[in-house]
């Protein structure tokens, strides 16, 4: 997977710093080893995602963000992984607003 292909057409509304600080943390969920590396990666994008963007409400690289989402839904992930998962659905959510 390309991460860079991905993030290039999810470009507009996301600054250049906001956008690789994402791409860094989209690479660790590479090397997330077990569920507290996979936490710590979601922490991450989390905190990234929560600050406030000066380029607009779109999401970096949002395809990949929502691979690695559907990834943490997954029956086997720990319980931990679902919680952290649904923060960063809620943070996503509030950064797009209602319309």
């Amino acid at each position: 997977m390309a991460l860079a292909g991905m993030a290039g057409a999810n470009v507009v509304g996301a600054s250049a710093a906001e956008l690789k600080a994402v791409n860094g943390t989209l690479q660790s969920f590479k090397a997330a080893r077990d569920w507290p590396d996979f936490i710590h990666s979601l922490q991450q994008l989390n905190g990234i995602l929560a600050e406030p963007s000066s380029a607009g409400r779109d999401v970096p690289a949002k395809h990949t963000v929502a691979k690695r989402l559907a990834q943490g839904c997954a029956a086997g992930c720990n319980p931990s992984v679902h919680t952290k998962v649904l923060e960063l659905y809620g943070t996503i959510f509030t950064r797009i607003g209602p319309d």
